[in-house]
């Protein structure tokens, strides 16, 4: 059995050419119909990319108009608290006369006051406590480190 080396100039060329590419005239309805394919695509891609902007301002105008309206309700319940505080406070005064509503008034706020006090004497005492733990470890971290005992029998061996 000998084998023999064809060369690409033992093939005839119109040969080589015919059975490595199809006949361009069956390709041609492809090729056009792979374009008009993509072109299609192309633009139904660009009205959905346009199409989702709009949808993402509108989203985001409605966004901004519910955190208005969202402001507007809580401002209006704040109006509301505070219009009913000015109420009691005028039937205090009616009832009482002006002078035990200021004292009542300032007890309140004294009485708020003294609670704030209350609760950062509590944190600052928290606070001290976990300040204190942690230099007492640290001491006794230190004492063990430089323990005597080690040291002399570290030297004797």
């Amino acid at each position: 059995l000998t084998r023999t080396a064809q060369s690409s100039s033992d093939i005839p060329t119109a040969v080589a050419t015919e059975r490595i590419s199809p006949h361009n005239e069956e390709i041609k309805p492809a090729v056009s119909q792979a374009k008009t394919t993509t072109s299609m695509l192309q633009t139904y891609k660009c009205e959905a990319q346009e199409r989702i902007k709009e949808l993402n301002d509108k989203l985001q105008q409605h966004e901004h108009k519910l955190k208005e309206t969202r402001d507007k309700f809580t401002a209006y319940q704040k109006f509301e608290q505070v219009q009913l505080e000015l109420d009691v406070i005028k039937g205090e005064i009616q009832l009482n006369g002006s002078n035990q509503v200021e004292n009542d008034i300032q007890q309140n706020i004294d009485n708020e006051q003294t609670i704030k006090m209350e609760q950062a004497l509590i944190k600052l005492r928290d606070l001290s406590l976990i300040k204190q733990a942690e230099n007492n470890t640290l001491k006794n971290v230190q004492i063990s480190d430089f323990n005597p005992r080690v040291m002399c029998t570290s030297k004797s061996e």
